[in-house]
């Protein structure tokens, strides 16, 4: 069987640089050593220093994408999802162009990983996340934040909703979301006598996975 042939993608913006928590050159010697451990073949690393993630317009991602739309590779591996992108909106554009291709993405720090099912299942989550975090650096987006909180409404550029939900008659608001298929897992991972221990073996989801779901405080006002 052929190895899987990977990229690597690093992107840190004039803001993070000296002050990022993890720095090019350890993102590089993550993604390296990911790749040696799922036997991939690792052709190329492309980083964007000095660039915002607040839109695709960036030359390596655009290689990158190149690249994608000639089937050079078969899975772009990142070290944080918003290494790739803070918006949600872009996030969704880039998944469906892999997709289209079969182009896997895995972000190594988070369960992010299109090659399997449970990836999938958690991708729109954490853009959300990714896009919340960016968002919250402008007035524009504190004001958004503060509407969320009084109003009730669901964060996300398309208004996707929060894992174990789904949107009744394309609602906006937190009224009109209702339980889906994983709302069962979703609520054993709420259960506060569940460890993560026994989470990460009852259901098979990430560590992190499973953290970000008991950290996000949308649940709040979701699970009663």
């Amino acid at each position: 069987m052929n190895k899987k042939k990977a990229i690597g993608y690093i992107r840190v913006s004039k803001e993070e640089n000296g002050k990022t928590k993890i720095s090019p050159s350890q993102q590089k010697e993550s993604i390296i050593a990911f790749c040696k451990s799922q036997g991939w073949n690792l052709i190329d690393i492309l980083e964007d220093r000095g660039k915002s993630g607040k839109d695709l317009k960036r030359p390596k991602l655009q290689k990158i994408l190149k690249n994608v739309e000639e089937k050079k590779f078969d899975v772009l591996v990142v070290w944080k999802i918003d290494r790739l992108t803070r918006k949600l909106r872009d996030l969704l554009k880039l998944l469906e162009t892999f997709e289209a291709k079969r182009i896997g993405l895995k972000s190594i720090t988070e369960p992010i990983d299109t090659t399997t099912g449970m990836g999938k299942a958690f991708i729109q989550m954490v853009g959300v996340f990714a896009e919340l975090e960016w968002n919250t650096t402008s007035e524009r987006n504190k004001a958004i934040a503060k509407n969320l909180k009084e109003n009730g409404r669901v964060l996300g550029a398309k208004y996707l909703a929060p894992f174990g939900f789904e949107k009744v008659n394309y609602g906006k608001r937190l009224d009109d979301l209702k339980p889906d298929k994983n709302f069962p897992t979703l609520k054993k991972i709420l259960d506060p006598r569940k460890s993560v221990r026994e989470l990460i073996k009852e259901t098979g989801i990430a560590r992190s996975s499973i953290y970000y779901i008991r950290n996000n405080p949308i649940y709040n006002k979701l699970i009663k």
